[in-house]
C-alpha cells in the first residue's frame, strides 16, 4: 500500500482513483490508514463478496476460511477491466510502475 501511497499523486493526475479492498475490518483499515498515511479509500469486504466476484480469494484455510490474495485491478470509467496484476500469497511488491504505465496509456 505504501507504494500506491507514494504514487498516488501521479494516479490522481491521470484521474485514476486508488481503492484498497481487503477482508480486514474497518477498524484495521483505519489503523493502517493512520500509521501509513494512506490518502485513498480502504474498503472492508469481510463477507468476501467483491473479492469472490473478482476471483481474488485463495484456497480456504482451516479456521480462517478464504483469505484475500494480492491483486491490483485497473478498471476504466466505463467499468471495463483493463488490467490485472496478481501477486502470490506472500506479500510481493505490486508493479505500481506497470499499473501507472497502463493507466497513462489509457488516459
Amino acid at each position: 500500500m505504501s507504494r500506491f501511497r507514494d504514487a498516488y499523486g501521479e494516479f490522481r493526475r491521470l484521474e485514476v482513483e486508488v481503492v484498497s479492498v481487503s477482508i480486514d475490518s474497518p477498524y484495521v483499515h483505519r489503523v493502517w490508514a493512520e500509521e501509513l498515511s494512506i490518502p485513498f479509500p480502504m474498503a472492508s469486504d469481510m463477507e468476501r463478496t467483491l473479492l469472490r466476484e473478482y476471483s481474488a480469494l485463495g484456497r480456504p484455510r482451516p479456521l480462517l476460511g478464504e483469505l484475500g490474495q494480492y491483486h491490483a485491478f485497473l478498471i476504466d470509467a466505463q467499468g471495463v477491466l483493463r488490467g490485472v496484476w496478481y501477486q502470490p500469497e506472500t506479500p510481493a511488491l505490486t508493479p505500481v510502475d506497470e499499473v501507472l504505465s497502463v493507466a497513462c496509456a489509457l488516459a
